[in-house]
């Protein structure tokens, strides 16, 4: 996977957390964005993996449990930000991947 569908990727899962009004992007806004990226849901079904349920929970726990920004609590100037959690599983992959 080259860096631009990586950056995609991530993307999708900034995205994801915006549209949910989300403050924070987490790891299961980005295994949201992973499971539905085409090569990689093309992949696991090859394994023979139905990821619609893993998706379906997944999407419940971000719809239920994660709490939503209202309109004040918006602010434009600083966007979502990524947790600590996400940050080193990004930061170990990318180092993973040049090892």
């Amino acid at each position: 996977m080259n860096n631009s569908r990586v950056d995609i990727i991530v993307n999708n899962a900034v995205q994801d957390a915006r549209v949910r009004r989300h403050e924070f992007v987490t790891t299961e806004h980005l295994l949201n964005a992973l499971l539905v990226d085409q090569e990689i849901a093309d992949f696991l079904g090859k394994l023979n993996i139905d990821t619609s349920g893993i998706i379906a929970d997944n999407t419940s726990f971000l719809d239920s449990e994660l709490e939503e920004m209202g309109e004040g609590e918006i602010d434009p100037t600083m966007g979502t930000k990524i947790t600590g959690t996400l940050e080193r599983v990004l930061k170990r992959a990318v180092t993973q991947s040049t090892v």
